[in-house]
């Protein structure tokens, strides 16, 4: 038997549900690694350095990158290097070109701490559904809380995790001013 596919709408319907997720998260050893880029970017990817447009075809790309360095960084950082074992929602439409990054960085020597490197189904895997749902809140607070507002508190899962000081490790390329 499968894991129940849940979708965040449902959840947040059901208020206790997602409730009841974020207490299982708080008490979990879940820490949140993130990245975000909430610019213009098409402005952004042809103002950058010139190899840009190439090792970044899509914004998924920058911040598939983004992520990764955090977690090889935190590794270092918090966990006595330890291996981590990294898995993906699989997007189809960005798949080839992160896995061809992810051979070229291990290749090159570097992402030492990321041990494997995998892509998932949301709808087998119930850590995946979290972690969009997580994602999802993440985003919101970042675009509403940029637009002048504090958005955390109208985020069930985000707003439990920043109470009980759950680690949420995470990097923003902000919005250019030119």
């Amino acid at each position: 038997m499968g894991n129940r596919v849940f979708h965040y709408t449902e959840m947040r319907v059901e208020g206790e549900l997602l409730d009841r997720l974020s207490t299982i998260l708080c008490d979990s050893g879940l820490e949140v690694v993130s990245g975000a880029f909430t610019g213009n970017w098409d402005r952004a990817i042809h103002s950058g350095a010139p190899d840009w447009p190439t090792r970044f075809p899509s914004c998924y790309h920058m911040v598939f990158e983004m992520c990764s360095q955090q977690m090889e960084r935190y590794s270092a950082e918090n966990w006595n290097n330890e291996p981590t074992a990294v898995m993906f929602s699989r997007q189809d439409e960005y798949a080839k070109r992160a896995e061809e990054a992810w051979r070229t960085y291990k290749g090159n020597g570097l992402w030492d701490h990321l041990a494997s490197f995998a892509y998932g189904d949301p709808k087998q895997f119930a850590e995946l559904q979290t972690a969009d749902m997580i994602a999802h809140e993440t985003f919101q607070c970042l675009r509403e809380g940029l637009e002048g507002g504090w958005a955390w508190n109208k985020w069930p899962l985000v707003k439990n995790l920043l109470e009980r000081d759950r680690p949420m490790h995470g990097a923003i390329k902000p919005k250019s001013n030119s």
